[in-house]
């Protein structure tokens, strides 16, 4: 899967998980569930730190539900914010691919690098089209 996470203006987005892969720290070796979600809404935005319009449908943010005790509710809440049902064992979901939920991210500031950070999940769904199967 290894999609590069690209920065998109801090702001609120409509996503759809286009993949996931289990990845363990090279340091520590701490595991992570690592999300890669497509943004669908907005295409685009303007960027408060440029002033520029940018694109930002088909933008792929990276997010890291990283497996600790302290995270544990954490990522129970927003994996119930993506999959819409309570997760025991966040390892052992295979089913992301396909869900959407919207997202807040922010800035990030990392070792001198502006990059984007998933702040918030929250459940959200496209709206059906009548007559649709």
């Amino acid at each position: 899967m290894k999609r590069r996470s690209e920065r998109v203006p801090p702001g609120t987005y409509k996503v759809v998980c286009a993949g996931h892969e289990l990845y363990k720290a090279r340091t520590k070796g701490t595991e992570a569930v690592v999300l890669s979600l497509e943004i669908l809404e907005p295409s685009k935005v303007k960027d408060p730190s440029s002033g520029k319009t940018v694109r930002t449908k088909g933008k792929v943010i990276g997010h890291a539900f990283w497996l600790t005790p302290l995270t544990v509710p954490y990522n129970a809440q927003n994996a119930r914010a993506i999959l819409g049902r309570p997760v025991k064992r966040l390892k052992r979901v295979t089913s992301w691919v396909g869900k959407t939920c919207e997202i807040d991210v922010k800035d990030d500031i990392f070792n001198g690098v502006t990059r984007s950070r998933v702040n918030v999940f929250k459940p959200w769904a496209p709206a059906t089209v009548r007559g649709a199967r």
